[in-house]
């Protein structure tokens, strides 16, 4: 079995992540070959270099496109700020890379809508990383909902709680930049939809509701800044169908119990 070339673009928590996935695989799956990590792509050269002698990639560049040109990468991760994903999966992709893109995959509907059409033209493997569905347990209770095990599906509710962003006095970053996307219901949301989509099947149409806990986040220079992105309410529905989303009031800064955290509700009813 041919090993595959490994390229990285961003290195921050998804791109360890991502790293340390791919040092697990061989131990992990045993008859798999080990995976080569072979390029690096950082912001510059000097954070290139370092990581990719941390995360042990062969070769570093200050420039993603040289990842992509490289002849010894078969797979590009992509888990760089979400505005770049577009741009870098359809370079990969049209240079006959496959690809595992961080969710969420893009945002805008028409980057998303060029990215599906770049993957289906370039007949490689492209993954999103919805990886909540590839777990062992969602795959069993699919099995069960398809094999009419627990009958006729007519409401399904998802509960997603995430508490990383609840402290008011967290500091503006890059995830409040409105260049990121659309906040909360993409970098959550994504989640249950994934989930809702592999047991239930896709939704027709979507209602949106997002509110802003936070207007403002300090910034680590002192003062403060207006949040563009939002947390969010979200509805969505299909055919005699209704699911919801909702993130109540901030939470009380320095209380991480789950009854104060942000938290997200999913809800919804499907006919037969």
């Amino acid at each position: 079995m041919k090993s595959l070339g490994i390229g990285l673009i961003g290195t921050g928590y998804m791109g360890k992540c991502h790293a340390l996935a791919w040092n697990a695989v061989a131990p992990t799956f045993g008859d798999v070959a080990r995976p080569r990590l072979v390029h690096l792509g950082e912001a510059n050269e000097a954070l290139a270099r370092s990581k990719a002698a941390e995360l042990g990639f062969a070769r570093a560049s200050g420039d993603w496109r040289r990842v992509v040109e490289d002849p010894e990468v078969d797979l590009v991760s992509i888990t760089t700020p979400n505005q770049f994903h577009a741009e870098m999966a359809i370079a990969a992709l049209t240079a006959g890379k496959h690809v595992w893109c961080e969710k969420p995959m893009a945002t805008s509907l028409a980057d998303a809508t060029a990215m599906l059409e770049a993957a289906e033209a370039s007949g490689k493997v492209a993954a999103l990383g919805y990886n909540y569905i590839q777990n062992p347990a969602t795959r069993h209770m699919r099995r069960l909902i398809a094999d009419g095990a627990i009958g006729t599906v007519n409401h399904v509710r998802v509960e997603m709680d995430e508490d990383f962003m609840a402290d008011a006095a967290a500091p503006f970053g890059w995830k409040s930049e409105a260049a990121s996307g659309y906040g909360a219901l993409d970098d959550f949301a994504v989640h249950p939809l994934s989930l809702l989509t592999v047991l239930v099947g896709p939704l027709a149409s979507a209602v949106v509701d997002m509110p802003k806990p936070y207007a403002e986040r300090p910034l680590p220079s002192g003062g403060s800044r207006a949040v563009p992105t939002s947390c969010s309410a979200f509805k969505a529905a299909r055919p005699a169908a209704c699911w919801s989303i909702a993130r109540p009031g901030a939470a009380r800064a320095g209380s991480p119990s789950r009854s104060s955290a942000p938290r997200a509700r999913c809800s919804t009813t499907r006919s037969g």
